[in-house]
């Protein structure tokens, strides 16, 4: 398949209850579309590893929780680096909401046919409301892979 032919099948809802009563759309990408997003990641992944900051843990090959809580653990006990620690908690709940198209693609090292594939596999979860905004759920490109890679 070449990707610059390639189209999102569109994705699947799926309704997921939440706590509160009220439910929410789970936008999940079809079989074949799943499979093309692998082989990009994959193709993807070797080009963008240079970029990585040393301390990037999350979905990167050869990387766990476990890593980064050892490198945590190592940095925060009483004998490491003197008295001044801190350990910060952020909330990220809804930023993957606002992720902009733009900018991911203009950091993006591809092909121009795989460029156009990624843009379309962005644009196959965008919220009608706000179309330069948001990504896809559930897939293999999705928004903590795709901020990864770039």
């Amino acid at each position: 398949m070449n990707s610059g032919n390639w189209k999102h099948q569109g994705l699947r809802e799926i309704p997921i209850p939440k706590k509160d009563g009220t439910t929410r759309m789970l936008k999940i990408p079809t079989i074949a579309d799943r499979a093309w997003q692998c082989l990009a990641k994959y193709a993807l992944e070797p080009a963008h590893e240079a970029t990585f900051h040393a301390r990037s843990y999350g979905f990167r090959t050869g990387r766990s929780a476990h890593d980064a809580q050892q490198y945590i653990f190592n940095n925060l006990r009483s004998s490491s680096n003197g008295i001044d620690k801190r350990v910060i908690e952020l909330d990220i709940e809804k930023c993957f909401d606002k992720i902009n198209h733009s900018a991911i693609m203009d950091e993006l090292i591809a092909p121009k046919g795989l460029k156009l594939g990624i843009f379309r596999c962005l644009k196959a979860g965008a919220n009608p409301e706000f179309p330069e905004q948001g990504t896809p759920q559930g897939g293999v490109v999705t928004p903590p892979t795709i901020l990864q890679t770039f």
